[in-house]
């Protein structure tokens, strides 16, 4: 019997889910003791420990977002499947030579080719044959599990998607709002593009627009601002 099927069994016998799929909270000592015994970072891929069959919840320890696992539950029968994330090979090898540094913090090493939109709703992205290297970005290890993760769950968690002013980036606090951010700011796992506007969605990008928006915008909007009150 292969390891997942086996699994899926154990989690029938150690959750007993009804027949909506929702269970009571398992401690992660009890599945310890059982042979759905976790490691030390919780084997949790897409936010399914086990089998895909079901909609997983999970307490963390202290409420923090990346803290270790210390229970779960199954929450409803899921209607999808664990999704492979595959990225070419020629996709990586042009990232990494354009950018050999990570896009947030600078830094050479441990770099990733990372999906821009981490929601992984999109299946032509999920498509090795019809993904394209814009689909994609480099940033490091640190930054991309860490960082733009934190983020994701945050907003998975308020419904409500990042703002880049959370990271406190010393270059943009005297910028004020960014316009772009204000189109969409609800977090919709049924909208492929619904993080278009964000800073982790498109890091280069964002600093693009940022530059534009400071340095050409607001200065000719303050002019003409200017010229009118001179009218009046």
């Amino acid at each position: 019997m292969s390891r997942t099927k086996k699994s899926a069994l154990l989690v029938e016998d150690v959750f007993m889910p009804d027949l909506c799929g929702n269970s009571i909270w398992i401690s992660r000592s009890y599945i310890d003791e059982t042979e759905l015994a976790l490691g030390k970072n919780g084997n949790i891929r897409q936010g399914t420990p086990w089998s895909d069959k079901y909609i997983w919840e999970l307490k963390r320890k202290n409420n923090k977002d990346r803290g270790e696992p210390v229970a779960f539950r199954t929450a409803g029968l899921s209607h999808s499947k664990i999704q492979g994330r595959p990225i070419r090979g020629n996709i990586r090898s042009a990232l990494l030579a354009r950018t050999p540094n990570c896009l947030h913090c600078g830094t050479t090493k441990t770099l990733v080719i990372d999906h821009k939109n981490d929601m992984y709703n999109d299946m032509r992205v999920l498509n090795a044959d019809t993904q394209s290297v814009d689909d994609f970005q480099v940033l490091c290890d640190k930054c991309n599990n860490d960082l733009k993760h934190n983020a994701h769950e945050k907003e998975k968690t308020t419904g409500i998607l990042h703002s880049v002013h959370y990271l406190c980036l010393p270059a943009l606090r005297n910028d004020g709002e960014y316009p772009w951010e204000k189109t969409l700011t609800e977090y919709d796992e049924s909208n492929i593009w619904c993080k278009k506007n964000t800073y982790w969605y498109d890091v280069e990008e964002f600093w693009r627009k940022r530059d534009i928006y400071v340095f050409y915008m607001k200065p000719l909007h303050r002019e003409l601002k200017r010229k009118i009150k001179v009218i009046e």
